[in-house]
Order: structure tokens, then sequence, then C-alpha cells
């Protein structure tokens, strides 16, 4: 058995734990609003030094990553991932909806063929669900749902379906299937990831610290894409309207403060991926610098005595002279050419004029 550490950060509960052999030997929780910020350094620093002054070895971080909020997973993976470039031991990454069905399959008596539907709140009427047997298999992937009378028939009509997370509660008056249960408060705990993280590690299911993000369904754009609406470029941004990502297509939502008349849709609406436009700021960048040196070159070119390359005229030299000058420069007594007393000769008498 590993001795690993545990960060959970996808919803307003912050989260630390440390498990061994199967149990856990630390935790710390705040259960009070979101303040990841200023709580989990301080839970990881005492979590760290638990394990120092017990002089336990640390052979994992586990994360959960996702879905959830979007700052605090952020939070969350980079703190694991700097514990694990500085210690030098591999990350696990877990979905949050997994971690949320522990306790449910821990200390809930369920019919052998229950399904459960963990839900963590996405706003409005949305939730961010998926659906999993007793044995946490997949039976629908994860996915940002807006929930109405008709979600989830399809597994109702056939199974009783235990609805539980921060999302559940608000789903109550929509889902009222004689088949549908409700468990209350529950939330997703970095003490419940141990049985999740344990598994990780018998079978070596590691991820890249390199390149691990968390997971995202909804992305508020933060400017990162841009649009184009009724012919006009427009830079969306968190404040005025996001998109669920759900089987690779776009859906966008225009309940969270759309600035325009008409709605944005996938009609009307042109998308950039991140590469694109960092490649594009780029394109701008080197036209802005080339830009600057052709100005600096045209300001150099109005400095007084600087003439510019085409503007030189064109100077000539006179063809050689016929009467050519002995090696030694020694001009013989008998020569035609002589010098004036004063030693200087007319324009008349310079062969080279």
């Amino acid at each position: 058995m590993s001795c690993i550490l545990h960060i959970e950060t996808s919803t307003a509960v912050c989260s630390v734990a440390v498990s061994e052999d199967g149990q856990n030997i630390f935790v710390k929780e705040d259960l009070k609003g979101p303040s990841h910020a200023v709580s989990l350094g301080v839970f990881v620093d005492e979590a760290l030094s638990f394990i120092d002054s017990h002089a336990i070895p640390l052979d994992a971080v586990a994360v959960s990553c996702g879905p959830g909020s979007y700052t605090g997973l952020r939070i969350g993976v980079s703190m694991a991932k700097g514990i694990c470039y500085g210690r030098n031991v591999p990350l696990i990454g877990i979905p949050t909806l997994e971690v949320l069905s522990v306790p449910v399959l821990l200390y809930h008596e369920l019919p052998e063929d229950a399904l459960l539907c963990p839900m963590i709140d996405a706003r409005r009427m949305e939730v961010y669900a998926a659906i999993y047997d007793r044995a946490l298999n997949v039976k629908r992937e994860i996915s940002a749902d807006i929930v109405d009378e008709n979600s989830y028939l399809e597994y109702l009509e056939q199974h009783p379906v235990y609805f539980f997370g921060n999302g559940a509660a608000k789903c109550r008056e929509k889902i009222t299937h004689p088949n549908a249960h409700f468990i209350d408060d529950l939330h997703p705990l970095a003490k419940m990831m141990f049985p999740l993280a344990e598994k990780a590690v018998a079978i070596n299911d590691y991820k890249d610290v390199a390149y691990f993000a968390q997971e995202l369904l909804k992305c508020d754009f933060d400017n990162m894409f841009t649009y184009t609406l009724e012919g006009e470029a427009v830079m969306v941004n968190d404040a005025s309207c996001y998109a669920i990502y759900q089987n690779k297509t776009l859906q966008v939502v225009n309940e969270y403060f759309n600035p325009y008349e008409t709605d944005i849709t996938a009609a009307n609406v042109s998308i950039r991926t991140p590469d694109q436009v960092y490649a594009e700021q780029a394109a701008q960048k080197a036209e802005e610098e080339a830009q600057q040196q052709t100005e600096e070159e045209s300001q150099n070119s109005d400095d007084v005595g600087f003439i510019p390359p085409e503007e030189m005229p064109d100077f000539t030299l006179p063809e050689e002279p016929d009467v050519i000058l002995p090696e030694d420069g020694f001009i013989p007594p008998d020569s035609d050419l002589t010098l004036p007393e004063d030693g200087t000769m007319s324009s008349e008498q310079n062969p080279w004029t």
C-alpha cells in the first residue's frame, strides 16, 4: 500500500487528506465557502509537515480533476503538480463525480440494480452529471445537462437511480419519477479519494505532470475566443456569455448577460481555438515590429547628411590617360611630359583630365 496526498477543490469545499495503507491518517476541510487560494496552501503545508514528522515517504499525489469550479480546479491541480515536481512523485487524476460517489457506495444500502447519478451544480438548471453502476462502471459519460422533466428517463424506466451532490437539490422538482431517489448533503471530499487513488496506483494509472489539466465541460471564455456576430467582430468574455462543450459541439447559452439583441448561436458564431488565437497574436506582433522598424528607418532617413542608397548620384570614373608613367615614377629627360617650375600642371597639360 502507498502513502498518498489527496487534494479536492472542485466545489466550494476545500479539503486535503493523507492516506496510508488504505486508511486516512490526516484530514483537513473547510466547508464554509470558496477560500481555496487561502486555505489550500495551509492545508497542504500541514499535511506535508505531518508526513515528514512521522518519517513517512510520500508515494503519490491525487487530485480531483473535475468537472467543477474552473478556478477551484485550477488551484488544486496547480498545487498538486507543484508538489509532484518538488518531491519527484507521480500524479493521479480522479474524476470528481467518482469521488462524490464513494460515500454513497460505502455508507448507503443500495439495490443490486441501482444506478448512481452524481451531480455538481453548473448554475441555473444545469448540472455536471454522469451515470455509474454500483461498481463505478460508466453507463453514461460525464456531460453538462440542462435538467427538465424528461431528463434521465431512459435510466429511470429500468433502474432505481440515486441523485446526489450539490446539483441534485434543485432537480427535485423536475425529476419526479418513482425510481428517482435523492441523497442530501454530499460533497466531494479528499478523505473519500483513497479507494480510487489506491486503485490507480495498483494499475499504474498516472498522469503526465507537464501536460495534465483539469477537465472542463463548460468554459468561461475569458477573452480566449473571438466571435463574429452579424458581421461585427467582438470579444466574448465571462461577463457576456459562456459555452458548453459536449460531444465536440457548441451550445451557446444566452441567459448569462448576452449583450446583443440577437441570440448567440452556433450559426452566427465563428470559433477560433486557443492555438489559432496565439498564432494570430504572434503574427500581429511580428507585423507591429516590422512596422516599427520601417518607421525607425524612415526617421533616420530624415537626418541631415543622410542620403538613401536609391538617391545617390551616378558617379563614373574618368578613362585612363594615354600617357602611362613608368612603374618607378621616374620621368626620363627626353619625355614630352614636363612640369612647370612651380611643380603644377595646367588642365591642358594634365593627361588625366
